[in-house]
């Protein structure tokens, strides 16, 4: 059943099987309903320049094998949430290139209850930028790391960031700089010691260089050209 009015369009919707498997055996042979909680109430996609919502009820099950009760679930929807995966996808990419404000006007929402939901959604879509970055990487067959630091503190402390050069991307950054800090995050993460670079970019400072020589081996060491400067023969660093 559909309903739309001015500003909404509710879609109630129900399970077509009478059953689901338990979510702890598996097996939907001793499962029984048992009565209903609530309507949830799930927005989704916009749709005609309208906010969509789906109706769906909250149907109780309980498996007598495994003597557990739990909750229908739709794949359209994670577990407890009131936004479709849909609109979560969405909404997570949209957060990473809009204010609060733009999102609240693209969403159709209350800009006072937004901010908790888009850092949320900035968080996952983060997440995933991330996790596509190191994928890119690990399968790169000509990648190019940079490896260099950044003041947190002038003068006091100082995190390092990994690059992959050739992608554009930024993949980790790790407190500190001093080598035990480097030797104990590459220690830490075995996803960074897989990577099989041709070439690392860096400035001359020796931390780097005793790492990434224990690190990659084969890797070419190469002189940041902003970091160093050839003048009459003699090469002096710039950091």
């Amino acid at each position: 059943m559909m309903e739309i009015d001015e500003q909404t369009i509710q879609i109630e919707v129900r399970p077509r099987a009478h059953i689901q498997a338990c979510s702890i055996c598996g097996s939907a042979h001793s499962v029984i309903r048992k009565g209903s909680n609530r309507t949830r109430k799930i927005r989704h996609l916009n749709a005609f320049c309208k906010t969509v919502y789906i109706l769906a009820p909250a149907i109780r099950l309980y498996c007598k094998d495994c003597h557990a009760g739990f909750v229908w679930r739709y794949a359209f929807v994670d577990s407890g949430k009131r936004y479709s995966t849909a609109f979560e996808e969405q909404a997570s990419r949209l957060a990473a290139v809009s204010t609060v404000k733009q999102s609240a006007d693209i969403h159709s929402m209350p800009g006072s209850t937004l901010p908790t939901q888009q850092q949320q959604w900035l968080a996952r879509e983060s997440d995933r930028l991330q996790q596509q970055a190191w994928k890119e990487a690990a399968t790169s067959s000509k990648l190019v790391l940079g490896i260099d630091d950044f003041a947190i503190r002038k003068g006091h402390t100082y995190n390092t960031g990994i690059h992959n050069l050739r992608g554009e991307t930024l993949l980790d950054n790790l407190p500190g700089r001093k080598l035990e800090e480097l030797r104990d995050y590459a220690q830490k993460h075995p996803s960074f010691l897989s990577l099989r670079p041709l070439a690392v970019v860096m400035d001359l400072a020796p931390y780097y260089h005793a790492w990434i020589q224990e690190c990659f081996p084969e890797a070419i060491r190469v002189a940041d050209r902003f970091h160093v400067q050839r003048c009459g023969g003699g090469i002096a660093s710039g950091s």
